[in-house]
This record gives structure tokens, C-alpha cells and sequence, in this order.
């Protein structure tokens, strides 16, 4: 990446076709078409995903992020769980932020169920994933 390029954004919607899962370990929700890869400069990094899920059990849902295959931030204590009533839509917002190493890194969405098999509508509304490198200063700029 070019020294004087700051910051980088990506946004990826799937507005076609729902994902199922029915596993109890961590699992790519998209390893395909959910997968960025981006040049990272040291500064913090901000994952968010939005959409909604359903299951026909009653059951916990869990959302997390890969960094390079690997639970990010060695999982921080479960970043995000969803009890579901059965037959409930509920609708979400996952934000996280890591602070990476400079260097390229790819990031994907993952999620793991307590039962049944969960749904992540990506018809109406669709669902969003996004990659932000944030661009403040990491430092305190000498303020006291």
C-alpha cells in the first residue's frame, strides 16, 4: 500500500440466499463471498455485520471473526451471543475491534449454534459485512 494511502473500507452485502448452520464448533458463515483480505498498517481494524437470524429451537447463537483463520483476539470471552426464543427473527449488530499487526491479513465471519439448525436471512432485509481500518491517531498526540 502506498505510504500516503490512510485507512481502508469494505463493505460486502448478500442480498441472495440464506446461510444454515446446524454445528456446534466455530464455522464460516461464507467462507467464499464473507472473506476480505486487506493490507493493515498497524491501526485499529473495525468488523461489524448486520442481519437477521432465526432458528426453530430455542437456542443460543454465537458470532465471532477469523483473522487469518484463527478466533480473533484468542475469542475475548465469547465477543457476541444471541439467546433465541424458537421461531424468532431477531435482528443483530456484531462490531469488534482488533488491533493487527501491520502486514496483510484476511478477515471472515464465523458462528457456532447450542441447537437446532440457525439462519442467517441474507434475503430481506440482507445481511452486511464490513472492514474498516480506522484512521485516528493511535496515540494521545501529547494531550494530557
Amino acid at each position: 500500500r502506498r505510504p500516503w494511502a490512510k485507512g481502508f473500507s469494505s463493505r460486502i452485502m448478500r442480498s441472495a440466499g440464506n446461510y444454515n448452520s446446524a454445528s456446534a464448533a466455530w464455522a464460516y458463515i461464507d467462507s467464499t463471498n464473507l472473506w476480505v483480505r486487506v493490507e493493515c498498517t498497524g491501526r485499529p481494524v473495525k468488523l461489524t455485520m448486520t442481519g437477521v437470524l432465526w432458528n426453530g429451537t430455542q437456542s443460543y447463537i454465537y458470532l465471532s471473526y477469523y483473522m487469518d483463520g484463527a478466533i480473533l483476539d484468542a475469542n475475548a470471552g465469547l465477543p457476541w451471543q444471541e439467546f433465541l426464543e424458537a421461531t424468532v427473527n431477531a435482528g443483530f449488530t456484531f462490531t469488534w475491534v482488533t488491533t493487527p499487526a501491520a502486514g496483510s491479513h484476511a478477515f471472515t465471519p464465523v458462528w457456532a449454534v447450542s441447537g437446532g439448525t440457525a439462519t442467517l436471512n441474507a434475503n430481506s432485509p440482507p445481511m452486511m459485512f464490513t472492514v474498516e481500518e480506522l484512521t485516528q491517531t493511535v496515540g494521545n498526540n501529547g494531550l494530557t
